[in-house]
């Protein structure tokens, strides 16, 4: 393996223990960084006996990674420490996180609808720094699996990114097919001329969703893909869902076999948000110059939906009272210095609820 200007050599203080899983290229160790608990992610053992020729594009995967890594820095990301060489073998070290989404749901049977939105909003929130990103990462094989959690369930982070692409802004998609789950991946990937965008992982995305909210593992057969309606061919999954579940019309909306009907990340994340607040105690969230009104069923045109919506007005400032007494004002619960001012033509983010001087 010859030296990169990604890959260091492994220094003594990393140390490996036991093997915690496997996927397409690597094994994933626990282990130490010095005193810090780590993740280690190493090629299989059978590759390394491959020859040059077959190992060199592997390590250009696990470079391709520790990019996409250290470029995806996020709380809803898993944190990528570095990249060693040990001989002929990558070192790629993380975060060590205490479980998988798909653990956590075997081991947590009756979920809170709250607790549901709760890992939701935290999911897109992440995806939504993806596909913001410059230029865009495309995660490719969002699954229960790749989705890590710390035990009590409430930090949760993207991550195997080892399918992860950036997307150039020339191409409006990638057309190289990617070896997922393929319980989670999109209709228009899994065809022979496949095709991959954002849209994609947000098919996932609600794949997702549907797993956490019913706390099943997706099925669904392998027949009538792109040709059959995806909430056709998994009517069985979607059955388990009772019809009033808040989730039920996003998850519908993710799972189109339309890319355009799907929505964006932020679009998710603002519905999340929204739901989360419902089921909450609003007035915890409220700033100290502004008043609950009311809340009712308003219909959304971001989402195609039916969602509760927060009014809120000022009491402190006249200009407000004036301007802003009809507004849609929303509280940005993980960004507590932004407020949201809603109307059906935009969305404008404010650094503040108002900065007109009080009167």
């Amino acid at each position: 393996m010859g030296q990169s200007p990604l890959v260091k050599s492994r220094p003594a203080s990393l140390t490996r223990g036991k093997k915690l899983g496997r996927g397409s290229w690597g094994v994933v160790y626990q282990g130490k960084l010095g005193s810090r608990r780590v993740a280690i992610k190493k090629i299989h053992e059978e590759l390394l006996r491959t020859d040059g020729d077959q190992l060199d594009p592997i390590i250009a995967q696990f470079q391709r990674e520790y990019e996409l890594l250290q470029a995806a820095k996020h709380q809803h990301v898993v944190e990528c420490i570095d990249l060693f060489s040990e001989g002929r073998d990558a070192l790629l070290v993380m975060e060590l996180m205490d479980q998988t989404l798909e653990a956590f749901l075997a081991a947590n049977k009756g979920l809170t609808v709250t607790k549901q939105v709760e890992i939701c909003l935290k999911l897109a929130n992440g995806l939504q720094f993806l596909h913001q990103h410059d230029p865009q990462i495309l995660h490719r094989d969002l699954t229960s699996k790749n989705v890590l959690m710390n035990k009590a369930g409430d930090i949760v982070k993207i991550s195997d990114f080892g399918q992860s692409k950036f997307r150039p802004t020339s191409k409006e998609f990638l057309t190289s097919r990617q070896p997922g789950c393929v319980v989670y991946m999109p209709p228009e990937a899994l065809v022979a001329e496949a095709r991959f965008n954002s849209k994609g992982d947000i098919f996932s995305l609600g794949v997702l969703m549907l797993q956490i909210a019913t706390q099943v593992f997706p099925t669904c057969p392998l027949t009538g893909i792109g040709v059959q309606p995806e909430r056709e061919r998994r009517s069985a999954d979607l059955a388990l869902l009772p019809e009033d579940h808040v989730l039920k019309p996003l998850i519908l909306q993710c799972l189109e076999n339309d890319l355009q009907a799907r929505p964006d990340a932020f679009s998710i994340y603002f519905c999340l948000t929204l739901m989360l607040l419902e089921a909450s105690d609003v007035s915890s969230y409220q700033c100290a110059s502004a008043c609950l009104i009311h809340s009712e069923q308003v219909y959304f045109p971001m989402c195609v939906s039916i969602v509760t919506v927060i009014h809120l007005q000022c009491t402190s400032h006249a200009h407000c009272l004036s301007q802003f007494s009809c507004a849609l004002c929303l509280f940005y619960m993980h960004d507590q210095t932004s407020y949201i001012n809603l109307s059906t033509a935009n969305i404008t983010i404010m650094p503040e609820l108002c900065s007109m001087p009080e009167v």
